[in-house]
């Protein structure tokens, strides 16, 4: 029952009179407004966090993809030293997670959303494996070897290469976190 911004609860039951015995119908009826209120409010700022995450994660993509960008250029010079080169590709592996989580970050508002679509890629998992091992081997421990044992003589599969790079990424960086030495294959 509603009523110009009163809520409430009715909930019927099946019940027996307690003087006479005879079946009656008992009535509860309970003022939920309050908790209406809290509810509708609730969900308002859930959706204005989301949009305030996905604005900001589009934000956050300029000024990473610059950082990418410059990164790999610089990477390109033969005349750096190799302890900047080190560098250089330990901040370009860093910005691809950034961008990762920014990614993370657009596909949960997407999926809030209802809109997430999957593509539908022809990838060699021994090439994203590749990939993903590159990405993560600058931010391992040095007593820690990450070694692709995917053949390569699996056939293509017909996926989302993106989501799959994202779970390898996740797997692959646990692992580094709780390994502290040895193979991650």
């Amino acid at each position: 029952h509603k009523k110009a911004g009163v809520v409430h609860h009715i909930q019927f039951s099946a019940a027996r009179d307690p003087e006479t015995g005879a079946l009656a119908i008992a009535v509860n009826e309970t003022d939920i407004s309050r908790l209406k209120s809290v509810q509708n409010e609730l969900v308002a700022a859930q959706k204005q966090q989301e949009r305030f995450l996905a604005a900001t994660s589009h934000e956050l993509r300029t000024p990473l993809h610059a950082i990418l960008a410059l990164s790999d250029n610089m990477q390109k010079n033969p005349q750096l030293p190799e302890g900047s080169l080190k560098m250089l590709k330990i901040i370009h592996s860093s910005g691809q997670q950034l961008a990762s989580l920014v990614n993370d970050i657009l596909d949960a508002a997407a999926i809030q959303a209802g809109a997430l679509v999957l593509k539908n890629d022809l990838v060699q998992l021994h090439e994203v494996a590749g990939g993903v091992i590159d990405l993560l081997s600058p931010m391992s421990p040095s007593s820690v070897k990450l070694v692709n044992s995917v053949p390569t003589s699996l056939p293509m599969l017909q996926l989302d290469s993106a989501r799959l790079t994202q779970i390898l990424t996740n797997l692959l960086g646990n692992a580094c976190k709780f390994t502290r030495a040895g193979e991650i294959r």
